[in-house]
């Protein structure tokens, strides 16, 4: 773990450490030694422990009274609960954002063509998260997309480990996108808002499968 500059400290800190939660490298479960990752990063401990209340409130952390923080484990039972939020955000999202023009249209056939090439999990979801975030940046509803963004970093962690711990396809999802962007080229809104409620459903089932697996 690199030390950080002091530039933004508070969110450096907060964003290094969700890094390293996402990455594995402060494992499920795993107690969180302030002191220590505060000198990993270069620190003190007050930011580190503000970073802590942050994602606490995320759900990415939880404090036990006179035992500190742990990292969060990952259960079938939050991931069940999780995506299908996100299968009713992000189609109301899109639905408020109207049909796109066409060079967002071309801009998301771009994106979808060069995450077909992405073969590292960490890469993949970052480029996954920039398609979903396009689809939807015309929503004039910042409250809603906000939540969308807290969510996203709750099922990052699930599609990270599940990515890392598997041989998996997935070209499963950049089907489903060309899908989505051939219905809103057709003017279609409703069929595409049908279809991204699927994406999330039909993504959230492998990982299931994984996390149920002995």
């Amino acid at each position: 773990m690199a030390a950080i500059e002091r530039i933004s400290l508070r969110k450096q800190v907060l964003e290094e450490i969700r890094r390293l939660i996402l990455e594995g490298q402060l494992a499920s479960g795993v107690r969180i030694r302030e002191s220590e990752l505060a000198a990993a990063i270069g620190v003190s401990r007050t930011p580190v422990r503000e970073a802590l209340h942050s994602l606490e409130r995320e759900g990415q952390v939880f404090s036990d009274p006179g035992k500190g923080f742990a990292v969060s484990e990952l259960k079938t039972k939050e991931a069940q609960e999780l995506y299908p939020l996100r299968s009713l955000l992000e189609p109301l999202a899109l639905r408020l954002s109207g049909l796109p023009d066409d060079q967002t249209l071309k801009k998301l056939r771009d994106l979808n063509d060069a995450l077909m090439a992405v073969t590292s999990g960490a890469a993949w979801i970052d480029a996954d998260d920039r398609w979903h975030d396009l689809l939807v940046e015309k929503c004039p509803n910042r409250h809603l997309l906000r939540m969308i963004d807290n969510l996203r970093r709750l099922t990052r962690r699930y599609e990270f480990a599940y990515l890392a711990g598997t041989q998996n396809d997935m070209a499963a999802s950049t089907t489903q996108h060309e899908e989505i962007v051939a219905s809103l080229e057709a003017g279609d809104l409703d069929q595409a808002c049908d279809l991204l409620a699927d994406n999330m459903v039909i993504g959230v089932e492998p990982i299931l499968r994984w996390l149920q697996s002995p």
